[in-house]
């Protein structure tokens, strides 16, 4: 994983990888019901970076 990082300009990525805790939420949102209407879409989870 560390390659792929590295492919990465330095002032477009974080500090750090991000944990999977912190994808929990968005993972349990688009397994729950409440996610019905949700079609189509991208969700991108990058630390605010866009």
């Amino acid at each position: 994983m560390e390659d792929g990082v590295a492919r990465i300009r330095p002032e477009e990525r974080s500090q750090r990888l991000g944990e999977v805790a912190e994808l929990a939420g968005t993972v349990r949102f688009l397994a729950s019901d409440d996610s019905y209407s949700t079609t189509g879409s991208e969700l991108i989870v990058d630390d605010g970076r866009t």
